[in-house]
């Protein structure tokens, strides 16, 4: 029997591996929104700090239902609380991460105008937790006409979306699940291309409704980790997600991409500090 979900609630889902410190910021970013009719689903993904694992123990946040797994991933972990989900639309929230309270308010009109319109996406900043800093909006291109393209080539290269800045219809992910199993990292890029190739409709609302925090423990300050798992994205979209006879481009593209990407996270610096050596 095909399952019914709550029309109008939306479903917030927030992995959390050793996020404990920043938790209690995100939930509290989602209860003080002025659109009220959402659940809040917190994946404790098999944490190991002792802080974060005494606070979800007995969490008693209003609207909030705490699940604990084995650790599995950012992308796993995300898939679960989907499996867990009542609502007609879709929230993913990092642990790390905050929403304006407006943000839920403004998109679900967007949704109320256009029945066709499948993901909504707004603007965000920066917070850089280390100095107390709010950055100006950070969005730098939008897509335009074929979504799917845009993601395939402009990825990281100019279109730049955090998940969070999306409102997602439940729909857009049919019958799968959001997410590939067992990725660590880059998986939203997977997911943007697979949504978007679908035909579903993106709109963008200009305003700075989601928060992404900038601190230490970022895991894309992680260069080698990152490289690795942008391969392993390249080589799955490859495979799965881009027609027979737009391979050649595809790997074109996405060679220069992984060139870029290994000069500006190895070779320019190594070549500064040989530059400020010889002086």
């Amino acid at each position: 029997m095909k399952k019914t979900y709550e029309k109008g609630k939306i479903s917030v889902i927030i992995p959390c591996f050793n996020q404990g410190e920043y938790i209690d910021e995100a939930v509290d970013s989602i209860l003080n929104q002025t659109y009220q009719n959402f659940e809040i689903i917190i994946i404790n993904d098999g944490s190991t700090d002792k802080f974060t694992n005494d606070l979800l123990k007995d969490y008693t946040k209003p609207k909030t239902k705490v699940y604990t797994t084995k650790n599995q991933g950012l992308a796993s972990a995300r898939n679960y609380g989907y499996l867990l989900s009542k609502g007609e639309f879709i929230q993913f929230l990092d642990a790390d991460d905050f929403l304006d309270p407006l943000k839920f308010e403004k998109q679900i009109k967007e949704f109320e105008k256009d029945n066709s319109l499948g993901i909504s996406y707004t603007n965000y900043k920066c917070y850089y937790e280390e100095t107390n800093i709010l950055s100006e909006p950070k969005m730098q291109d939008l897509l335009g006409d074929n979504a799917y393209e845009d993601f395939l080539y402009k990825w990281q290269r100019g279109i730049s979306i955090p998940i969070h800045c999306a409102l997602f219809k439940r729909n857009v992910f049919g019958e799968s699940e959001p997410f590939i199993s067992g990725f660590k990292a880059i998986e939203d890029w997977i997911m943007w291309i697979t949504i978007a190739k679908g035909k579903n409709k993106f709109k963008y609302l200009n305003k700075e409704y989601a928060i992404y925090r900038i601190h230490p423990e970022n895991m894309t300050k992680n260069k080698d980790f990152m490289i690795y798992w942008v391969a392993r994205a390249i080589s799955y979209i490859a495979d799965y997600l881009v027609d027979q006879k737009d391979l050649d481009k595809f790997n074109i593209e996405q060679e220069k991409y992984l060139r870029n990407l290994i000069n500006s996270f190895y070779l320019s610096p190594l070549k500064e500090l040989m530059r400020k050596r010889k002086k």
